[in-house]
């Protein structure tokens, strides 16, 4: 039985323009071995790479969430007084901010196809999954109080979608513009 012997040597580069590259050669005695090592790293490098990109565009609508959060449990006599119903709104922040998460995540696949139509197609897909839930959430609760509806909280909610999909699109078209730049 022969044995394989195979070592990594990586190194990663900075050009001038900021850009970085990964390099992975491998040596030892089998040359199949040595490419296919050096290949699946160079592979699961940038894979984490571009997951640890997307999981950082994702701390503005976390931040949005966990203050929008504080603010709803600190000021919950002053949204009373206002006739909004503060579990209504963080109930309904909460929902916003997974309904956000599940569409963000067809956004991040959808920045690593390089098929201009499957890119339309994930975001198109995001946008329509987030306002459907957020529609049949709505209407779960609308029907579920019918008379008891809080429609200042219903409307706060409402802004809310509007801030989480704006800071989205932004988020998602910076991606996007360093994507193109890679």
């Amino acid at each position: 039985m022969r044995r394989q012997c195979c070592s990594l040597s990586i190194s990663l580069l900075f050009s001038p323009g900021g850009k970085l590259s990964l390099s992975a050669a491998a040596t030892g005695t089998d040359r199949g071995a040595r490419q296919g090592l050096a290949e699946e790293l160079a592979s699961r490098t940038f894979a984490s790479m571009e997951n640890n990109s997307a999981v950082r565009a994702f701390l503005p609508l976390s931040l949005i969430f966990v203050v929008t959060t504080a603010l709803f449990i600190t000021l919950r006599s002053t949204w009373e007084g206002l006739h909004i119903d503060p579990n209504v709104l963080i109930i309904g922040n909460g929902i916003l901010f997974f309904i956000t998460l599940i569409a963000f995540y067809f956004y991040s696949r959808a920045l690593r196809d390089r098929n201009n139509m499957a890119f339309m197609r994930m975001v198109t897909l995001g946008m329509f999954v987030k306002l459907m839930l957020c529609a049949l959430t709505a209407i779960v609760y609308i029907f579920s109080f019918r008379k008891g509806v809080n429609k200042g909280g219903l409307f706060t909610c409402m802004f809310l979608y509007l801030l989480y999909t704006f800071v989205e699109v932004g988020v998602l078209m910076k991606l996007s513009k360093q994507q193109k730049n890679a």
